[in-house]
């Protein structure tokens, strides 16, 4: 997958970060009904997603990502103890890359002789089989997606859809629980796969952004910590003057550098 869960690719993205995140204080020990999933991500390892009507949370090692609705995204790291405001609609317009994905219409399963296999069970919850086509960008068939989603974990629409793109999936309803690429009759890649799924109470602290954290500029802060990121750009920074000073002995000119 080539974003996500892009949560550590989240490095390579730039996005409007909004200059406050305010963080309202939840009642001592209210808890929601909700889901708890352990998942597999290719390139990313295990995830863990708390999830509830009121939005979810999405945990790797150190960092954290909250989707909730109507709202922009909340990144956090518990090691650096730093976090970040995303704006949504920008994030979620670069999780796509170059690539176009959409929905396999029936006379596309039917040339491609996509297996058909209805339903089956996954971490004890019925799943339903998708198919979707991505596209490169000259419109020829890059791959296709296998994808298994189940309407049993009720979670706000939008939220569903933002979790859908951030997978790279196309938007529609049901939960992702599964998902392997086809890149021909016999090559399959296996990117989501889910250990675990089972109802449970999500305190109320898990579903807002922690107190105490040092707010910084974007992902890259997040990630890296803003000192490690002073020090890269730094090291950015005398590469750049190498080259330019080596271009320009050479008789060719070098402008902007990198930001």
């Amino acid at each position: 997958m080539q974003t996500f869960l892009g949560i550590i690719t989240l490095a390579l993205i730039t996005s409007s970060i909004s200059p406050a995140v305010s963080a309202p204080a939840a009642p001592s020990g209210e808890r929601f009904p909700g889901w708890l999933l352990k998942q597999n991500l290719d390139y990313h390892g295990s995830v863990e997603v708390k999830a509830t009507t009121k939005g979810c949370r999405i945990i790797t090692k150190d960092i954290a990502l909250f989707l909730r609705p109507h709202q922009d995204v909340l990144m956090f790291n518990d090691t650096n103890k730093t976090m970040a405001k995303i704006n949504k609609t920008v994030w979620l317009n670069s999780q796509s890359g170059n690539c176009k994905t959409l929905p396999c219409s029936a006379e596309i399963i039917k040339d491609f002789q996509l297996p058909q296999s209805g339903t089956r069970k996954i971490a004890g919850l019925n799943c339903k089989q998708n198919w979707a086509v991505v596209y490169k960008p000259n419109k020829t068939v890059s791959f296709f997606w296998e994808y298994w989603t189940t309407n049993e974990i009720k979670l706000p629409p939008d939220v569903i859809n933002d979790y859908r793109v951030i997978l790279n999936l196309p938007s529609g309803d049901g939960l992702p629980l599964a998902a392997r690429k086809m890149f021909g009759r016999h090559r399959w890649t296996a990117v989501i796969v889910t250990e675990k799924a089972e109802p449970t109470m999500v305190a109320a602290k898990d579903l807002i952004p922690p107190t105490g954290y040092r707010q910084v500029e974007n992902e890259m802060d997040v990630i890296l910590g803003a000192q490690d990121k002073d020090e890269m750009d730094k090291i950015l920074g005398r590469q750049d003057d190498k080259l330019s000073k080596v271009l320009k002995g050479n008789g060719v000119g070098y402008g902007n550098k990198r930001h």
